[in-house]
Formats: C-alpha cells, sequence, structure tokens
C-alpha cells in the first residue's frame, strides 16, 4: 500500500516536469486554414482565465471582440483594446500570442482550432513551470462571421 502511494505521488510530482510544445507547423496550418478563409469582419467572445487583474474592458468575465475589414471596431465596453491586451483582441493577434510565447521559450504551449475556419478556439499558455497559477488560458467562443461592409 505505501509503495501505492509514494509511486501515485511521484508519477504526480513528475507531470509538473512535463513541458508540451505545439509544433510551429501545426499554427502555420492552421492560420493558413484562417487566411483562406479571407474572413475580414467577424466577433467572438473572448475569455482569459488567469491569474491576473481583469479587463477594464469586461462587463463580466468575458469580452465580446467585433471585427470589421480586418479592423477593431469594439473591444468589449471599449472602442479600442488597452495596449497592454492587444495581444488578444483579433484572431491575427492570438496567432502571434501563440508563435511569440514560443519564441519566449515558454514550456507550455497548445491549443485547439475551429475546424471550419482554422480561428484558435483555446489557446494554453504556461509562463513557467514550477509557478502555481502560471498558465493563461484563452476561450474564443461565439465566433461569427459578419457581414462584410
Amino acid at each position: 500500500m505505501q509503495r501505492t502511494t509514494v509511486a501515485a505521488i511521484a508519477s504526480l510530482m513528475l507531470t509538473g516536469c512535463t513541458t508540451y510544445q505545439m509544433s510551429e507547423r501545426t499554427i502555420a496550418r492552421a492560420e493558413r486554414r484562417w487566411n483562406d478563409s479571407s474572413v475580414a469582419s467577424y466577433s467572438f467572445d473572448l475569455r482569459v482565465n488567469a491569474f491576473m487583474v481583469r479587463s477594464p474592458c469586461a462587463e463580466k468575465t468575458t469580452i465580446t471582440v467585433v471585427v470589421r475589414n480586418a479592423r477593431i471596431v469594439s473591444y468589449g465596453t471599449c472602442a479600442a483594446p488597452p495596449e497592454k491586451e492587444a495581444h488578444q483582441a483579433s484572431i491575427p493577434a492570438l496567432f502571434e500570442l501563440m508563435r511569440e510565447a514560443k519564441r519566449d521559450g515558454a514550456p507550455g504551449v497548445k491549443g485547439q482550432f475551429d475546424e471550419t475556419y482554422g480561428f484558435p478556439s483555446k489557446i494554453e499558455i504556461v509562463v513557467m513551470r514550477w509557478a502555481t497559477d502560471s498558465t493563461f488560458t484563452y476561450y474564443v467562443d461565439n465566433f461569427q462571421r459578419l457581414a462584410e461592409e
């Protein structure tokens, strides 16, 4: 019994050592699907789960982003995102966020992508391997392609 308990605890501790990286090829393939879809006007709801101060542009926990002709026209309750939130304010910015995290050596970067358009529907970035609350998770929900103006 004691050996089983020790083995279980050891395996849980070693899990903290694990790193995971999504390949550049996977990100590029999804981004190519996004670019090929030629979506210039769209909206989506953004949720960020992280140990940080809530955005001044969020009414609650969700920020609705509206992009028209590839330009951000609305970011939650703000007309434009604050500078520190620009990295999450459009679909191209979210792809760049993933690439930048990989370039900066984040121990964990992974994502899930929409089957139709290729945009990231979930991004998980671990910024420090051994730190508590060092994971940022971004969710893109309620994506809608808008009519071009």
